[in-house]
């Protein structure tokens, strides 16, 4: 979980900096329950399917987020990005043990 704190700080930072922005609230605010949903998903019912079908959405959510903000702030995309790359990385782990059971 300690590795998700810095994530968490810079994506929480681009959501005070850029709350007003157009689209950027609604946009945070759509990959949240996937986000949510996941951990318990995939670790909680130990449900490596579930926990994909979920994450899948959950990544493309991140990356809308991320264009959105980029076309606002270059900044703003650029510290959402450790997010989406930290989220890639859990969802090609996630495949590689569905497709192991």
């Amino acid at each position: 979980m300690k590795d998700w704190n810095p994530i968490w700080m810079l994506a929480i930072f681009i959501a005070v900096c850029f709350a007003a922005a157009a689209g950027a609230p609604g946009m945070f605010a759509l990959q949240l329950a996937p986000n949510a949903l996941w951990s318990p998903l995939f670790f909680g019912l130990q449900n490596p399917w579930a926990g994909l079908l979920d994450i899948v959405p959950l990544w493309a959510a991140i990356l809308a987020t991320l264009v959105c903000l980029w076309r606002i702030s270059p900044l703003a995309g650029a510290l959402l990005a450790p997010y989406w790359l930290w989220v890639s990385f859990a969802a090609a782990l996630n495949f590689m043990i569905w497709k192991m059971k």
